[in-house]
């Protein structure tokens, strides 16, 4: 018989499995679709399309089924909440950053030096380390291991599984797990400062929490999935996709619902035609306009309004201006960022006191073993970072210190962005910090405070770091921390649940990493041969890096002649100062509207749109955000709190609508390849 202390480790130790489950379907399934299916980005957001479908069929069939015929089997909400922040973390192993662009960047370089004795001279004079790569990096030498994985494994030839393991498997995984400790900590440290002290949206959090709450007495599904209004709007959506898909494959038969536009030709006149592409042309992201009405009406202005002040700027500068260098606003939102981060520290800084005299106490309760135990990873995980940077990649101590605070300045601002956005596609841009101090200390002929292996690991950086901003796993573990917060403000049940999310981290590093080896060497391109060889994109991701170190390396054998920067952005090296005037002007700008912010709930202006100015995330969403914006305040205006609690299962249903097309695009042409069949990338456009 069973005792009923045993029944709710049963379920936990079931939700566990579950979870595990679904992440090695993550693991094993993203690299094909990604690749070779190359239909979209399937799982590239903070929304990832294959944890969603998979938990809506949880809660939409499998827990209704299990409470009509087995009541004591079903999933409470507790235990879904442990499943999905699972298959959160478990979906940031196939993005970029980690999978998606690591193996194949570090597959190009022996490739490149192969073919280049003075790229190989150059790694060998700055000490890069061979064990960081999977073949050899000496320069005239066969480089089969890595030609076989950008290219094809010939028949008959097993995968070098070796040569991967005995190297970069661990040269690589030390610098993700001291990522990871320290992303996880952070999250563990910010998030009750951030939903209960400043009261955060979190509209991506919410989405996640409506999906998986408990029913009613007596109902098998939650309240959102009795509503019409959600099934309605999901179905308009699903079928708005549909049918553009279906007339790509038959334009005859089909008809398509146009959600895109494109108004150029009305901007052929001076000075319009110098008005930046991403105004007068652009789609509609239903997921976005659904997201938008979740995120204060402030937030969502600021951002589109910033994008449509920046697109003014960029013309009339094009257009009036000589010698203007549009460039310039990734400068503002450097500083912008770097001002953002100073505020949010500033607000918490009682909370980081908090944290910090928790480090050497033996706390007696909960949350107080959960700061400390936060503190300690975040801690640990960034002097990891920095140990890293020396040992492995022997930089110069002084740029160690400056990456490490770069990576974890990095990934709060993302995480804050997230949190008060909810836009699930974003990142930032790679701060062109380095290449300005570079340029500044080549100029000052002060070159020798950057050796060649501190330039080559800046990129590394911009890399594994700002690219991985799009799956940030910081940001991840914030939302998957908050999923079993019951009341909206107090810690989870259970913060030991970090070590879940590291053990899923690395677990997925090893699956998904062989599961990535297996379908790049067996595959030279995707499946329509669109895409030759298999991610080139990403197999290109550190020939800045090698260019960066040639110039460098050949500037010191020549003796400190000439820039071996490129600074064609500053026009002449006499203006390189205003590299630095430009980031200084985005983080007052930045810091005033904060202050601003802060001053009167009614200033309509946010510093986040600063910090998104000019990124293709913010280009491509400000029309939906602008949509969703516009809709939400008429909801407000005329029909007051009552129509807009009515109106909330609809835009859920806008989301998951486009979430279930996501999906259905990628397992149509999937399921087309798999019988051998052509088929049409629908998730591309």
């Amino acid at each position: 018989m069973t005792s009923a202390r045993s029944e709710p480790r049963r379920a936990s130790i079931a939700a566990l499995l579950l979870g595990l489950v679904g992440s090695t379907l993550i693991w094993i399934s993203s690299p094909y679709t990604d690749h070779v299916i190359f239909t979209g980005l399937l799982d590239t957001s903070y929304l990832p399309a294959t944890a969603l479908v998979l938990i809506l069929f949880m809660v939409v069939v499998v827990n209704p089924l299990l409470r009509r015929w087995r009541p004591g089997w079903a999933l409470d909400r507790s235990r879904l909440a442990l499943v999905l922040s699972m298959w959160l973390m478990a979906s940031v192993l196939p993005g970029p950053g980690t999978l998606r662009t690591t193996p194949f960047a570090i597959a190009n370089v022996p490739r490149e030096i192969s073919g280049n004795a003075r790229l190989a001279e150059a790694y060998s004079e700055a000490g890069i380390r061979a064990s960081l790569f999977p073949d050899r990096i000496d320069g005239g030498q066969p480089v089969t291991v890595v030609n076989d994985f950008i290219g094809e494994l010939p028949e008959g030839r097993p995968i070098p599984w070796q040569a991967w393991i005995e190297g970069p498997l661990w040269s690589w995984g030390l610098l993700y797990v001291g990522l990871w400790l320290m992303m996880i900590g952070l999250a563990t440290v910010v998030w009750p400062q951030w939903r209960r002290n400043e009261l955060l949206a979190f509209p991506l959090l919410t989405v996640q929490q409506s999906l998986i709450q408990d029913p009613d007495e007596g109902r098998l599904v939650a309240p959102v999935f009795r509503s019409a209004s959600f099934w309605i709007a999901a179905a308009a959506v699903l079928l708005v996709h549909l049918l553009r898909g279906f007339h790509l494959y038959s334009p005859e038969r089909v008809p398509a619902i146009p959600f895109s536009w494109n108004l150029l030709p009305l901007f052929n006149a001076e000075p319009l035609s110098h008005m930046p592409w991403h105004i007068p042309q652009g789609r509609l992201f239903f997921l976005l306009v659904g997201i938008a009405f979740f995120v204060p009406t402030r937030v969502t202005f600021s951002i589109w309004a910033t994008v449509v002040i920046a697109g003014g700027y960029v013309m009339l500068g094009r257009a009036y201006v000589p010698d203007f260098a549009p460039q310039v606003i990734a400068d503002y939102r450097s500083g912008a960022t770097f001002a953002v981060m100073i505020v949010v520290l500033w607000l918490g800084r009682s909370r980081w006191v908090a944290v910090a005299q928790q480090l050497f106490s033996n706390p007696s309760d909960e949350p107080s073993r959960a700061d400390r135990r936060g503190g300690w990873m975040l801690l640990i995980g960034a002097a990891g970072l920095f140990a890293w940077l020396v040992w492995i990649g022997r930089v110069q101590p002084w740029w160690a210190a400056v990456f490490t605070l770069s990576a974890f300045m990095v990934c709060l601002v993302v995480t804050r962005i997230v949190a008060e956005t909810g836009i699930p596609f974003i990142g930032l841009e790679q701060s062109s910090l380095v290449s300005i101090i570079g340029a500044h200390l080549a100029h000052a002929k002060m070159l020798w405070l950057l050796s060649p292996a501190s330039l080559f690991f800046s990129y590394v950086i911009g890399m594994v770091v700002y690219s991985g901003a799009q799956m940030s796993a910081a940001t991840m573990a914030t939302h998957a921390i908050g999923l079993d917060d019951e009341s909206g403000g107090d810690r989870p049940r259970s913060s030991r649940r970090v070590w879940i999310l590291l053990v899923v981290l690395v677990a997925g590093l090893i699956i998904g990493g062989a599961a990535t080896l297996h379908v790049a060497y067996h595959h030279a391109g995707s499946a329509d041969a669109s895409v030759v060889p298999l991610n080139w994109w990403h197999t290109r991701a550190l020939l800045a890096a090698n260019e960066g170190l040639l110039r460098v390396t050949e500037h010191e054998q020549s003796g400190g002649a000439g820039l071996p920067f490129d600074v064609n952005r500053f026009n002449h090296p006499d203006r390189l100062d205003l590299g630095f005037g430009h980031l200084g002007a985005g983080a007052i700008v930045a810091g005033i509207l904060y202050w601003l912010c802060l001053r009167s709930p009614a200033w309509p202006l946010h510093p986040i749109g600063l910090v998104m100015i000019d990124t293709w995330f913010a280009n491509r969403a400000w029309p939906s955000l602008f949509l969703g914006w516009l809709i939400k305040m008429l909801v407000l205006r005329y029909g007051g709190a009552a129509l807009f609690e009515r109106a909330r299962a609809s835009f859920l249903g806008l989301i998951v609508g486009e979430i279930l097309a996501i999906a259905f695009w990628t397992l149509e042409p999937t399921v087309r390849v798999l019988m051998g069949l052509d088929y049409v990338p629908v998730g591309r456009g």
